[in-house]
């Protein structure tokens, strides 16, 4: 068996479609580049990804809202996106 037998065997049979397809009709062409380029966008984002926990701090500062002045409360929520300004 030639290696070109083998690698035409080990190519799924849709593969083989959309690419007599693609020959026939430009929009398929054009269409699969299109997809292939977002895959491989998406496959580079994968390889860089650290993961949840890189952007996750392992444990949140306490606030303790009981010892501090209104003042203080509202400036700390605002610091972390809870409180709005009254307009």
């Amino acid at each position: 068996m030639s290696s070109c037998a083998r690698t035409t065997a080990s190519i799924p049979k849709t593969t083989k479609y959309f690419d007599r397809a693609a020959q026939h009709f430009p929009i398929v062409e054009q269409a699969r580049q299109k997809s292939f380029e977002v895959l491989d966008l998406l496959e580079e984002q994968a390889n860089n990804w650290t993961g949840p926990s890189k952007l996750i701090p392992r444990q949140l500062p306490r606030t303790d809202f009981e010892t501090l002045s209104p003042e203080e409360a509202s400036a700390s929520m605002r610091n972390i996106g809870l409180h709005k300004n009254p307009a």
